[in-house]
């Protein structure tokens, strides 16, 4: 097969292991003790013949990674390479479980009672780009300007030949992460035969879950609550005014700040900070009843059963935001444009030698790989980064983080009409709370400001250098949009408010089910559901940010 042109594969290699012991401690008593562990690597690599071997190095381009597979694209047909690169990435999961049941029968009553321990750990590292790199060709290099829109001829095959890319991205680092979660449970419960037509469940469970850590802290979010004000001088006014599309001649306007709000990226576990992304939510009961009821009166005797339940449930948050999030190393990316250097023939950027155009087989892009403490950069004791907080994608973790809760509640009625034809008549309910809602923004911009800067020809949403001479990872001063500014929190594109548990639901639903046994192998069946559902949290899984002002109540 054409291994140069293959695809990632996906490794699925699991083993799991399980000790369970028995004992019967007298005729009315048992316990049951389980203990597990289960290991799966579910990796994404490259193509077989290139998991061992490096192309890039073969022909002197750059790559973290000792075996990689580029991308090479922009042509008619699909690519040259590994085109699903920005996929790779390892992953190796564990789960290590205890688990103990004793049950006691006494009279009419079984008891049982018991403990469920997990602990789950994930290594994870995004690989992507850092595997080659990802080189785009178009028919700029090759047209007779070689540059902007305004080109004549140009292939981008031709391009590749030549080795001139319009463009190429970069991870120059591959950053493992740690990531840990633990819960446990402990329940009681009773099955009890109050009569001989009626029998009661009831019991009641406790869950604690720990969210998401990371070994070596490598995690965090946004702070607004801890947002210092830092005064402009003359010249950052001066220079938010430019921005925003006002002469370098005319008064700074009212509407251009003197001081700004600066959020901090906030590490966890330092600083007297919590070691878990999320709050840990202490509410964790779980009460549970249920029953069974034969009524006795003549005519239903026998033939009618009437069950129901409730119950309380909390989601699961045990491997919850196992991708990378925020990823610190995707901020160590190089996405680079042919035309981004300037003159009417642009050389390209990036190469080793800059007298001479870019070019993959004689002067490749010149890229310093980073190491994973390089990316992170130097953490302050508080773990608070104030200066250069934008240089990392994150998030903000709303105040009012809980785990989702879901109560859920039924009847049936079974009612043998005669003799093979049964009648089943059931309602359900369910009632969602704390569900987690959309991201919200908390940078918006009034829109009497966008229409402002609208109105002097320039677009919010394309970038300037920051005022503030914010640096990215990388050492360059970071890029931001117009419109933010002049928003809440300075250059924040948007700021994220992730894991808010304002979200609710409520659902209804009634079935009816008939069946008849006609006779000799014929079976009728009729049925019927009726259900409706309103929730207020169904985009909880958009990555799209969501209108702060937006929800209604």
């Amino acid at each position: 097969p054409d291994q140069v042109n293959a695809l990632i594969g996906d490794k699925s290699v699991a083993d799991q292991w399980i000790l369970s012991d028995t004992q019967i401690v007298s005729p009315t008593a048992v316990n049951e003790l389980r203990m597990g562990y289960s290991r799966g690597n579910f990796s994404r690599v490259n193509p077989p013949d290139w998991q061992t071997q490096g192309f890039a190095q073969m022909f002197g381009l750059p790559s973290v990674t000792t075996a990689n597979l580029p991308f090479f694209t922009g042509f008619a047909f699909r690519g040259i390479g590994n085109e699903n690169i920005t996929l790779l990435g390892n992953e190796i999961d564990e789960t290590f479980q205890l688990s103990d049941t004793f049950t006691k029968t006494r009279g009419n009553h079984t008891f049982k009672l018991g403990t469920d321990l997990r602990f789950q750990r994930l290594k994870t590292a995004p690989v992507s780009t850092a595997a080659g790199g990802q080189y785009s060709f178009s028919t700029q290099t090759t047209s007779s300007r070689g540059t902007g829109s305004n080109t004549t001829g140009g292939d981008p095959f031709a391009s590749f030949m030549l080795g001139t890319p319009g463009s190429y991205s970069y991870r120059s680092t591959v950053l493992p992460y740690y990531y840990r979660w633990a819960s446990g449970a402990t329940f009681v419960q009773d099955d009890w035969k109050v009569r001989r037509n009626l029998t009661l469940n009831l019991g009641i469970r406790y869950a604690l879950q720990l969210p998401r850590w990371e070994k070596y802290n490598h995690q965090g979010s946004f702070l607004p609550n801890l947002a210092t004000s830092q005064t402009l001088t003359a010249a950052q006014q001066r220079a938010v005014a430019t921005d925003i599309g006002i002469a370098t001649t005319d008064p700074i306007p009212a509407n251009v700040p003197t001081t700004v709000q600066i959020v901090p990226f906030g590490f966890s576990g330092l600083g007297g900070r919590s070691k878990y992304l999320l709050p840990i939510d202490k509410n964790g009961w779980e009460p549970r009843f249920g029953f069974a009821w034969t009524p006795t009166w003549d005519r239903l005797k026998n033939k009618v059963v009437v069950r129901g339940g409730f119950g309380i449930s909390h989601s699961s948050t045990t491997g919850m935001g196992s991708t990378p999030n925020p990823d610190f190393a995707s901020g160590a990316s190089a996405a680079v444009n042919y035309n981004s250097a300037t003159g009417a023939f642009p050389q390209g950027v990036g190469q080793c030698n800059t007298a001479f155009n870019l070019r993959l087989s004689s002067d490749p892009p010149c890229i310093n790989n980073l190491t994973p403490e390089q990316v992170i950069g130097p953490i302050p004791a508080n773990g608070l980064i104030y200066d250069n907080s934008l240089k990392y994608s994150a998030f903000a973790i709303s105040p009012n983080t809980q785990t989702p809760k879901s109560a859920t509640w039924n009847v049936t009625i079974s009612w043998e009409l005669r003799k093979g034809t049964v009648l089943e008549l059931s309602y359900m309910g369910n009632q969602g709370s704390n569900l987690f809602v959309a991201p919200k923004n908390l940078n918006i911009v009034p829109y009497s400001v966008t229409s402002a800067i609208i109105g002097t020809g320039l677009d919010p949403a394309s970038t300037v250098n920051d005022p503030l001479g914010r640096l990215s990872l990388a050492g360059a001063t970071i890029t931001v949009p117009r419109g933010s500014l002049l928003g809440p929190y300075f250059g924040f594109t948007n700021l994220p408010v992730l894991f808010d548990s304002e979200g609710s639901s409520i659902r209804h639903a009634g079935s009816a089910y008939l069946t008849s046994r006609m006779g000799k192998g014929l079976f009728f069946t009729s049925s019927f559901t009726w259900s409706k559902s309103i929730d207020t949290g169904s985009d909880a899984g958009s990555a799209a940010v969501a209108n702060i002002f937006a929800s209604r109540s």
